[in-house]
């Protein structure tokens, strides 16, 4: 690992940085001091350990704030885009991680390094993994593109795409950084039944606890929610039959409209 970090100079007029301070509320300050924090406590690849009880003490060990504070100001750090807070399960290491994101062009010497101790993030572009993969990337392309030949799958329209996504676009309440949800949808590529899915959650959580505190202030972003698959989120509370009712009616009315707007394109 590096002895040092470098932080640009241009990050107090980031407007990622700048959106700590509405994400995160009375902690929006506090996310803006962590956050440099946590990029001089990295390993080379951007990546640490991401539970609140690890970074309180590795990072900002002198600091009097509870572990619920560090907990939050991760969560809103990965809602703006500035990290990747995800968990691993499987069988070599298990934990919660963080991914600095843009790590990579920030940072020197990076030719040097070998391999991260920590897992790299599941909704990863690709930028961050081991060198070992990079170099067996062409190989990877090619058995892919064997896989492909061998067992074709139909592959959606660019206007069946672009239809669908504004389907979750327009039912999700937190219309945030849309070029990044975009993205996240796109390495999802949810065909229609998913979207369903998607958004009787969306419906579902709209009513949560969580989702109505503070007007909305602690929904996650677009991009965050389809990285994490929030969809797949117990709900809090089971609605009630005319809700779901409602609920199934809104996302027919989705469902046509998108349909319509495809069929509107093809002509």
């Amino acid at each position: 690992m590096a002895r040092g970090r470098l932080i640009s100079k241009s990050l107090g007029s980031s407007r990622l940085f700048h959106a700590l301070l509405h994400a995160g509320g009375k902690l929006g300050e506090f996310c803006q001091v962590l956050f440099p924090l946590i990029i001089a406590n990295t390993d080379d690849f951007g990546r640490m350990p991401a539970d609140a009880f690890t970074v309180k003490n590795v990072v900002l060990p002198s600091s009097r704030r509870p572990e619920r504070d560090f907990d939050r100001a991760l969560d809103v750090l990965a809602e703006v885009g500035l990290i990747d807070r995800y968990e691993v399960l499987g069988n070599g290491s298990k934990g919660i991680f963080l991914q600095v994101v843009r790590f990579d062009e920030h940072q020197a010497n990076l030719h040097k390094r070998t391999m991260s101790r920590y897992p790299e993030s599941p909704g990863s572009s690709g930028k961050y993994r081991h060198n070992l993969r990079e170099l067996n990337s062409t190989e990877e392309n090619l058995t892919e593109e064997k896989r492909t030949e061998e067992n074709p799958e139909p592959r959606l329209s660019a206007h069946c795409d672009e239809s669908l996504f504004d389907q979750f676009w327009t039912a999700y309440p937190k219309k945030k950084a849309k070029d990044d949800a975009r993205r996240a949808w796109d390495r999802r590529r949810p065909d229609k039944i998913l979207l369903s899915t998607i958004l009787v959650a969306i419906e579902a959580q709209r009513r949560s606890p969580e989702w109505l505190k503070d007007g909305g202030q602690f929904i996650p972003y677009p991009a965050t929610w389809l990285n994490q698959a929030r969809w797949m989120d117990e709900s809090t509370a089971a609605p009630a039959p005319d809700v779901i009712h409602t609920t199934n009616t809104r996302i027919a009315g989705l469902i046509a409209g998108g349909q319509a707007f495809l069929n509107q394109r093809q002509k």
